[in-house]
C-alpha cells in the first residue's frame, strides 16, 4: 500500500513538472528563436523492495531542444535567420555581459549600433556591428560579411559550442555560456527573414491534456488507496 502511494505520488510530481514545462513552451510558440523544454526519464536501481514489490529512482531530466525553427520571411534588411547550428553573439553595453541567441530581429540605434529589442548590440569580428545612418545599401552575406554601399564593412559573430548543455537560458530566446568556450558556426545567414518558435502549439496543447488526464488518473489511485487503507485502520481497530 505504502509503496503505492509513493508511487503515485512521484508520478503526480513528474507530471505537474511536464504541465509546467509544457505551458512554458505553448506561451512562447510565438516568440521569435525560442527553444521549446524537453525531458526525459532517467531510471536508477531497479529492484524489489522488501514487501516484494517494484522500486526504482527515477530522475527527471530537463533540457533544450536546439533543433531548427521554421523561418519567415520579412523582408527587413535589419532581420536574420541561422540556417544550421550557431548563435549569434549579443553585448549588455552597459554590463559587457555576452549573451547568445537565434531571434535575429535586430534594429539600428541612434548611433548605428545594430542592436536587439531590448539594446544589446550584435557582436561583430572587431566589435558591435556599427552601420552608417545615411548608408542606402546594407547587405549582410550568407557568410555574415556586411556589405555597406558596396564596401564590406565588418563581418557578423556566429559561433556555436561542441556541447550545447554548456547553455543557461536567461530569458526566452537568450542564453549564457558562462565560461564554455564557442566555436565559429558553419551557420549560413539569411537576411531579410527570422527564425520562429520550434514548439509546436498542437503538440504543447496535446500534451497539457494528456499530463492532466493521467495527474487526475494518479489522483484518484491515490485518493482509493487512502480509502483502503482508513478501512483496514478501521477493521484493525474492532480486533
Amino acid at each position: 500500500m505504502l509503496l503505492r502511494l509513493r508511487n503515485s505520488v512521484a508520478s503526480m510530481t513528474g507530471m505537474a513538472r511536464a504541465q509546467e514545462r509544457t505551458a512554458n513552451n505553448l506561451a512562447n510558440a510565438g516568440t521569435l528563436g525560442f527553444k521549446r523544454e524537453r525531458a526525459f526519464v532517467e531510471v536508477l536501481n531497479e529492484h524489489i523492495d522488501t514487501d516484494g514489490g517494484p522500486h526504482s529512482n527515477r530522475a527527471i531530466r530537463q533540457y533544450v531542444d536546439f533543433s531548427q525553427g521554421p523561418m519567415e520571411q520579412t523582408g527587413n534588411r535589419f532581420d536574420m535567420a541561422l540556417e544550421g547550428e550557431g548563435f549569434f553573439a549579443l553585448t549588455d553595453p552597459d554590463t559587457t555581459e555576452t549573451s547568445y541567441t537565434r531571434a535575429g530581429r535586430f534594429r539600428l540605434d541612434g548611433d548605428g549600433m545594430l542592436v536587439s529589442p531590448s539594446g544589446k548590440q550584435v557582436e561583430g569580428e572587431g566589435g558591435p556591428i556599427q552601420i552608417p545612418l545615411d548608408a542606402k545599401e546594407i547587405e549582410f552575406r550568407s557568410d555574415g560579411t556586411l556589405m555597406v554601399d558596396g564596401l564590406q564593412a565588418g563581418r557578423v559573430t556566429m559561433v556555436t559550442f561542441e556541447d550545447l548543455s554548456v547553455l543557461t537560458r536567461q530569458s526566452a530566446a537568450e542564453f549564457t555560456a558562462g565560461d564554455a568556450e564557442s566555436t565559429e558556426s558553419k551557420a549560413l545567414l539569411r537576411q531579410g527573414f527570422v527564425e520562429k518558435s520550434n514548439a509546436e502549439p498542437i503538440e504543447a496543447m496535446t500534451g497539457m491534456i494528456k499530463h492532466l488526464r493521467l495527474f487526475e488518473m494518479q489522483q484518484r489511485m491515490l485518493r482509493g488507496t487512502d480509502e483502503n487503507l482508513s478501512q483496514s485502520v478501521r477493521s484493525l481497530g474492532r480486533f
